[in-house]
Formats: structure tokens, C-alpha cells, sequence
């Protein structure tokens, strides 16, 4: 009897496991393509394109991070919880519904008043910005349908469409290179070329009766709303977490271009952290009150991921230097040592990042929340401090510094706070 509860427990990781690495696999190559597309950019056209295009990433990725990241994970967190009971997220998704319009509507609204403030920032001519809105409603679209496919707990297909944009980005952009068409304007066509082909493609994959018709629910609605308002405090700290170096860089006149583009691969090693715990998001939520799947992941699954991410961390600590060498000679001399700095880093938002879907699951984001938006002040006052004497090199050991408290603090609230509960469970 025992024998055969063994075996069938190994059947089981098993099946989880070779789940995981389809889903990571599939993640980690549109992440991949989608990293790629910006460092294509910086090898093929010049220094000085570059350095603009890292003004106006920002601005996108400042209205993604407010109105789009910021309602992710309300969205698979509640629409799990109602599927489990009704096998259906219309409530869910009718909210969902009204947030993606709201966003809409207010970022129309941003451009219109603040359009020449963010075309000086962006040092791009006002006219521009018509093909940065763009590249925002791409992004748009594609996490619309992404987070849905989470919500119903389709993670495989989640994977596919993150991939698939990727590559078609890659495409249109290599597309546009070769018929000489080589400025901003095409690589941000690219980003919405692709996401209208991933828009067709999602429309057709998706179960309309889990959606249909749309149930507006008052509770339903305030409950996500809170989380979204918790969720933007989290989101725009990530934001300035990851280019608060750079802004503060062009503010004091130093190579933000080059920091960038270290920054850039180490931004690629915390997405693939992000792929691996948003994995078990879905599964955590569903099952937070079953107190087996709550231990299986804590003390089986959490710790192999762990020691698996930290080998490739370090082989990446190892090679990553030669391989900038390779791929750009001298362009861009200083990120490697950037990227290894950053790479210390990462050691500890691995260790953090396991912690994220069972705090959330646990609906602990103020907590999450409130802890970010330390390690956002904590960044900015060491940049500030370290910038004007080491320049591109303080704005790295800033980021590191804050990571590590990011990674003291979670364990320190795991452990008084959550690890005793658990364990009664």
C-alpha cells in the first residue's frame, strides 16, 4: 500500500514537473524573442537610436506597469477562486471588461494633456508619439489575452501567445530592417503588427461560455478594484525599480544607453523568475485551502526550482561578459560588468519571487505591496547617493542592495507571520 502511494506520487511530480518545463520552455522563448527585439535594435542601428529608444521604452512601459500589470494578478487570482465554484469567471471577467476600458480612456486622456511633456522626455517629436501609443495598445492586447488564458487556467496556451508575439515582433521588425524602413516608427509598428495577429489568433481559442454573458457583480468589482489600486503601487514600484538607474542617469548626464542594455539582460533573468512562480499562481489560488498542495509546493517544488535557478544563475554570472563581448566588440564595453553586478541580484529575487504566488494567493499584497514601495525609496536614495561617484556601476549595486532587503524581509514575514500557519494547516 505504501509502495503504491509512492509510486503514485512520483507519477504525479512527474506530471507537474513535465508540465513546468513545457510552460517555462514556451514562456522562456517569447520572453526570449521579446528581450531580443530591443537588443537587435542596439546592434544593428546606431549608438544614438539606441540611446533614444531607451528614453522611449520608459514611457510605454510606465503606462503598461500603471494600467495593465497592475490588474494582472486580481484578475487570475479571483477568476481561479470563481471557477473553482461555478466553473465560469463571468463576474470576474465582466470586471475585467470595465478595467480594460478605464485603461483606454486614460491613457488617451494622458496623451492628449501631457503629450509635448513626454515627447520632450522622450527627446521624440510630438507627431511620434501616435506610434509610441501604439506600441502601449499592443502590449495591451497581448497581456488582455495572455491574463485570460491564466484566468482560466490555460497556461500552456498563455505560453504559445507569449512566444508567438515574440516571434512575430522579431519578424515585422527584421522585415522592416530589410526593406530599410530603420527608425522608432518600425519597431513599435512591429510590437502592434504582431499583437493584432495575436488578437485573431486568441479570439479564436477561446471558451466563450466560461465568459458569456457578462454578470456585473457590485462585491465582485470592489473586491478587484481594491486589489488593482493595491496592484498599482506594486506595479509602478517594480517600474521605477527597473529604470529608475536609467532615468536617474540621463539626469546627470551619464551613459544610460550602455547601463540599459546590462540592465536589459538582467531585466531577461526576472522574467524567467516571474515564468516560473506565476506558473504556480493559478494552482495556488485554486487550492489555497488545501493544506497538501500548500506544503507539496513550500517544501518539494519551491526548493528544486530554487537550485536549479541559482546553477544557471551562476553559470550565466560566468559567461555573460564574453558573450556582450561577442555580440557587440566595443559598442557597449562596460555591460558586462553591469550584468554581473545585476546577476548578484537575481540570486536574491529568486529567493523572493518563489514567495509571490503564495503570499498573493493568501491575499497578502498589501503586505507585498507596502514592502515594494520601500524597496523602490531604498533604490532611488542609494542611486542617488552612488550614481554621482560610480556612476552607471552605483546605479547597479543600488539595485542589488535593494533586492537583498526585498529577499530579508519576505522570509522574515514568512517565517513569524505565515510559516506556523501553514504548518498547522
Amino acid at each position: 500500500m505504501l509502495e503504491m502511494k509512492i509510486l503514485n506520487k512520483f507519477k504525479e511530480d512527474l506530471k507537474q514537473g513535465k508540465i513546468l518545463i513545457m510552460f517555462t520552455s514556451l514562456q522562456t522563448a517569447g520572453a526570449a524573442m521579446i528581450m531580443v527585439a530591443p537588443l537587435v535594435i542596439a546592434g544593428l542601428f546606431s549608438k544614438e537610436m539606441w540611446n533614444r529608444y531607451s528614453l522611449c521604452e520608459p514611457v510605454v512601459l510606465f503606462f503598461s506597469a500603471l494600467f495593465i500589470l497592475s490588474a494582472r494578478t486580481p484578475f487570475i487570482v479571483y477568476a481561479n477562486e470563481e471557477r473553482s465554484k461555478s466553473g465560469s469567471i463571468r463576474k470576474t471577467f465582466s470586471v475585467q471588461c470595465i478595467l480594460f476600458a478605464v485603461s483606454i480612456g486614460l491613457f488617451l486622456a494622458v496623451i492628449l494633456i501631457f503629450g509635448k511633456t513626454i515627447a520632450s522626455f522622450a527627446e521624440i517629436k510630438t507627431s511620434e508619439l501616435i506610434y509610441v501609443s501604439l506600441a502601449f495598445f499592443a502590449f495591451l492586447i497581448k497581456d488582455f489575452a495572455g491574463n485570460l488564458f491564466m484566468a482560466m487556467n490555460q497556461r500552456i496556451r498563455n505560453a504559445i501567445l507569449e512566444m508567438t508575439f515574440g516571434i512575430l515582433t522579431l519578424s515585422f521588425l527584421f522585415a522592416f530592417f530589410l526593406f530599410n524602413w530603420r527608425d522608432l516608427k518600425s519597431v513599435f509598428l512591429s510590437y502592434f503588427f504582431a499583437s493584432l495577429l495575436i488578437l485573431a489568433g486568441s479570439l479564436a481559442a477561446i471558451d466563450y461560455k466560461a465568459l458569456l454573458p457578462l454578470v456585473f457583480d457590485r462585491q465582485q468589482f470592489s473586491k478587484m478594484l481594491i486589489f488593482t489600486f493595491w496592484g498599482m503601487a506594486g506595479a509602478i514600484s517594480s517600474y521605477l525599480i527597473n529604470w529608475a538607474g536609467v532615468l536617474l542617469l540621463k539626469y546627470y548626464g551619464e551613459d544610460s544607453g550602455t547601463y540599459n542594455l546590462g540592465f536589459k539582460f538582467f531585466k531577461g533573468f526576472t522574467i524567467l523568475t516571474y515564468i516560473a512562480s506565476g506558473y504556480f499562481l493559478p494552482h495556488l489560488s485554486e487550492n489555497i485551502s488545501n493544506p497538501e498542495k500548500i506544503k507539496a509546493y513550500l517544501f518539494h517544488k519551491r526548493p528544486r526550482i530554487l537550485l536549479l535557478g541559482a546553477c544557471c544563475l551562476a553559470l550565466a554570472w560566468v559567461i555573460m561578459p564574453y558573450v556582450l563581448n561577442l555580440l557587440y566588440q566595443d559598442k557597449y564595453a562596460e555591460a558586462g560588468h553591469i550584468v554581473r553586478i545585476l546577476i548578484i541580484g537575481s540570486f536574491a529575487f529568486l529567493y523572493t519571487a518563489m514567495y509571490f504566488p503564495l503570499f498573493i494567493s493568501l491575499k497578502r499584497y498589501k503586505f507585498v505591496q507596502i514592502v515594494i514601495v520601500i524597496q523602490v525609496i531604498l533604490n532611488i536614495t542609494l542611486s542617488l547617493f552612488l550614481i554621482p561617484h560610480y556612476k552607471m556601476f552605483g546605479a547597479a549595486i543600488a539595485t542589488v542592495f535593494s533586492y537583498f532587503y526585498l529577499a530579508i524581509i519576505f522570509e522574515y514575514y514568512y517565517r513569524i507571520k505565515l510559516k506556523k500557519i501553514i504548518i498547522k494547516l
